[in-house]
């Protein structure tokens, strides 16, 4: 409608459904994040955190079952 701003993220179809049907991702577990916002109000940051904490899981798990063969 008129006077509306629009905020110019768009969903790509075509390119999710490229990569979840991927046969290289046919047994696996894959998630898509996305996050927007503002210059500089910590989108970086976020996504940074959220990977590290992945990577500690995915460690964990590794050195769990190393221990534990």
């Amino acid at each position: 409608s008129e006077g509306q701003k629009t905020s110019g993220i768009q969903y790509n179809s075509e390119a999710v459904q490229k990569l979840f049907l991927n046969p290289k991702l046919k047994d696996r577990k894959a998630v898509i994040i996305s996050i927007v916002g503002a210059f500089r109000k910590g989108k970086s940051f976020l996504l940074n955190y959220v990977l590290r904490y992945l990577y500690a899981r995915v460690s964990q798990k590794f050195l769990n079952n190393i221990l534990y063969l």
